[in-house]
């Protein structure tokens, strides 16, 4: 009759086995021999303090008054409401549009304990592994954001090694960061094709597998398709990538500036943003939403056009003049009125339409 018998090998660390076992002087056959003949049978049992059923090793089984028992688990978060501690992340965006930029950042804030983006972060050691970017240019930007080198940042530079996995596994357990940057993915996990689910679940598979074992948030740099795309394919590859995510940043730019917003499995999506850059010191700020922006951005073309006109003029010419989008000129003129920053006259009438002029304190600053 077969037994079923579970040895725990006593003075092994975590991930070792027999084969670390027996380096030890004394441990032998045996010994071994003698552990298995005093280890009694394993038997499932019933999880009482759960009201749960084992079936196996593996699986266990919780009944749902039971479930329903269970303490809420609180969210701890990295950054504050943006990337929970533990979480994986991806910044997506097109080349050159600043994705490497803004985690460099948030790995200089995170070490230095300042918000990021406004919002208040957790300080830890941060491992950054740059797979594509020049050494020299890392260094130049840290510096350039002001870093004087006592931060807990720990770098690596160059291709990732075959056993990347196995290396970057044994490093977080030796330096227990709380964030983790790949930049970028791609370049870690190689795929023969990244548009190929399976492929790409397992691939992702131990990424997600450390960040949940060591509290660590693992955050990827990663590439966004061509052409204009829903914030939900705006990840490079399969659907598998944007399923794994806890959070999604997406970065994308604009003929006069660049936006990020978010999609989040936890706490609540940022809408688009605008991003500030200081090209200087190579940080980046969070402005005013993106509709924001563009509303004051065409608050401020009318108000030009009209401080410039001779005498007021019907909607149509600020329609055929002023350049952007008609809706948003309609929104922006209505706001200006109820601002009081401009003058509506007439009755609106087929005969008298309304017209529209500057009030004398906007026409005064615009001619100065």
């Amino acid at each position: 009759m077969l037994e079923l018998k579970v040895v725990e090998l006593q003075g092994l660390q975590k991930k070792e086995d027999i084969l670390d076992w027996v380096k030890t002087p004394g441990n032998n056959k045996d010994r071994l021999v003698e552990f298995v003949k005093n280890t009694p049978e394993w038997t499932p049992k019933e999880d009482v303090k759960h009201n749960s059923t084992t079936f196996n090793s593996t699986m266990v089984l919780t009944r749902l008054d039971s479930l329903f028992q269970e303490p809420e688990e609180a969210v701890t978060w990295l950054v504050d409401g943006l990337f929970p501690s533990g979480g994986f992340s991806i910044i997506a965006a097109k080349p050159k549009v600043g994705k490497s930029t803004a985690a460099r950042n948030l790995a200089l804030n995170i070490a230095r304990n300042k918000p990021f983006l406004g919002r208040n972060v957790n300080q830890g050691a941060v491992i950054y592994l740059a797979l594509e970017e020049k050494r020299s240019e890392v260094k130049k930007h840290f510096r350039a954001m002001g870093a004087i080198g006592n931060e807990d940042i720990h770098i690596y530079t160059g291709g990732a090694p075959v056993d990347a996995i196995k290396q970057i596994t044994s490093v977080v357990e030796s330096l227990k960061p709380v964030l983790l940057i790949i930049d970028p993915l791609f370049r870690l996990v190689k795929l023969k094709d990244g548009n190929d689910y399976i492929q790409v679940t397992n691939a992702l598979e131990p990424l997600l597998r450390l960040a949940r074992d060591s509290g660590t948030h693992v955050l990827c740099v990663h590439h966004s398709p061509k052409g204009e795309r829903n914030p939900e394919d705006c990840v490079l590859g399969s659907q598998a990538i944007f399923g794994s995510v806890d959070t999604l940043m997406i970065m994308k730019r604009h003929e006069n500036y660049r936006t990020l917003q978010t999609i989040q499995r936890y706490g609540e999506d940022l809408e688009e943003t605008v991003l500030n850059y200081d090209k200087g010191e190579g940080c980046v700020t969070i402005g005013n939403t993106r509709q924001e922006r563009d509303s004051n951005f065409m608050e401020e073309l009318i108000i030009d056009f009209l401080s410039k006109q001779k005498e007021p003029v019907i909607e149509k010419v600020i329609a055929d003049e002023v350049e952007g989008r008609t809706a948003l000129k309609r929104k922006a003129l209505r706001e200006l009125i109820k601002q009081g920053e401009i003058v509506r006259s007439g009755r609106g009438g087929k005969g008298d339409p309304y017209r529209y002029s500057c009030t004398q304190k906007n026409a005064c600053t615009q001619q100065e």
